[in-house]
């Protein structure tokens, strides 16, 4: 047999192994979990006296969500941007009959009593953070009081600035307006400085608030009037140069990328400056040539009526020369709404901001988001009754007591 081949010529012949690794799909799969509580009462009928034993307290009380499950339905829309609908659909053909109504019920409630716990910790911290920036973008809410279904409500984002040193923080809010009352609201107290789009309402900040441009906005304008242009008549125009001189910009910003706030304050005024300087003049002298209805006409003036702003990164180094980063920030939250299309009433739109700002959140910080979520429901309803500022430290994304599990491993498959 091959165990006597294998004897026989083992004195002519070293042996040696090859490993080969697959990776292997494990489809989920649901658990029924059962918790036996003991009731001990008097033999004497007449006594009455009963002791109950404790327990841990529920996620929710009187309903068979656990965090796990309520983790991976928020992982499943917030993350992947699967909507409630056809989860329910996924859970019946796995033999789980869980109405979407129900599902929707849970996000409300886990995102008031738990996650917005977390959200204002990090809004405190959002508060204190130098540097920081905000957008905004649509979200239909079709249940709002005295309002029309198809009425735009919107939703705004903050977060800090990828220079500033301070963790990432990306924080959603949902308003029915676009009113420049909700960023004075959400800002009040704040002292930095903050980067936007040329959108007006970020203009009537606090004086503490100093306000800074988007230099991709900018480009954008150049860039929409080029593709207007035959591509083999574009060289030399206005739009095509214009954009090879905000390309110079970000050349340096990308060579400084790695180097110290001080430093590339430094660097910016010794390089960034005579070209910004160099840019704007050369837009001044071609302002009254262009026609202001056109697609150049209307870059120039654009650039030059936020000249000020656009200039503005050049006073710390910790400023970022443009909004990008909240762009795709928001990013996520435009391409789920594609899937769900809209929220169902204004607690629904206030809970998918807070669940949208602690997922993002996380995935800045390095961490699995279902992981992260399904830690903070375990952790938190033992301590909701008596929650300190420590344990809620230690829960934030950032926090290095978060267990490891929380964070980003890479499968290693060779």
């Amino acid at each position: 047999d091959f165990g006597q081949l294998l004897t026989s010529i083992s004195g002519h012949f070293s042996l040696s192994v090859t490993t080969y690794k697959y990776l292997k799909y494990v489809p989920a799969h649901f658990e029924t979990e059962e918790h036996l509580v003991s009731v001990y009462s008097c033999v004497d009928s007449s006594c009455g006296h009963m002791v109950r034993a404790s327990k841990d307290p529920s996620l929710l009380r009187g309903s068979i969500a656990t965090p796990s499950l309520v983790a991976a339905i928020m992982n499943a829309k917030y993350v992947n941007g699967i909507p409630l609908a056809r989860q329910e659909a996924e859970f019946s053909r796995n033999g789980v009959e869980l109405d979407r109504q129900k599902m929707a019920y849970w996000m409300i409630r886990c995102s008031e009593e738990y996650l917005s716990v977390i959200y204002d910790e990090m809004k405190k911290h959002l508060l204190q953070c130098q540097y920081n920036q905000a957008d905004e973008t649509r979200v239909q809410v079709l249940h709002e009081d005295g309002r029309k279904a198809t009425t735009d409500s919107w939703m705004w984002v903050y977060r800090t600035s990828e220079l500033a040193n301070a963790p990432p923080i990306i924080l959603f809010t949902y308003e029915q307006t676009r009113g420049s009352y909700h960023p004075k609201e959400f800002l009040s107290g704040y002292k930095g400085y903050l980067t936007t789009d040329a959108y007006k309402a970020y203009r009537s900040l606090s004086e503490d608030i100093i306000v800074t441009a988007c230099m991709v906005h900018c480009r954008r304008y150049f860039h929409d009037a080029l593709i207007t242009i035959p591509e083999d008549k574009r060289k030399g125009t206005v739009a095509e140069e214009a954009i090879k001189r905000i390309a110079m910009l970000y050349q340096i910003e990308t060579m400084l990328a790695d180097k110290p706030a001080e430093q590339r304050y430094e660097e910016r005024l010794k390089q960034s400056q005579p070209l910004l300087d160099a840019f704007f003049a050369w837009l001044k002298s071609m302002e009254l040539a262009s026609d202001a209805k056109s697609l150049i006409g209307k870059a120039i003036a654009y650039a030059l009526n936020q000249q000020e702003y656009l200039k503005r990164y050049l006073m710390d180094g910790s400023i970022p020369i443009d909004n990008s980063a909240t762009e795709r920030a928001i990013r996520p939250f435009a391409q789920g709404r594609r899937a769900w299309l809209f929220c169902n009433t204004p607690n629904g739109a206030k809970a998918s901001a807070v669940i949208y700002s602690i997922v993002e959140t996380a995935k800045a910080n390095g961490l699995h988001p279902y992981n992260y979520l399904s830690h903070l429901l375990e952790m938190m309803p033992s301590h909701m009754s008596s929650i300190s500022r420590d344990f809620i430290k230690d829960l934030l994304p950032w926090s290095e007591t978060l267990p490891d599990k929380c964070r980003v491993k890479k499968v290693e498959l060779k």
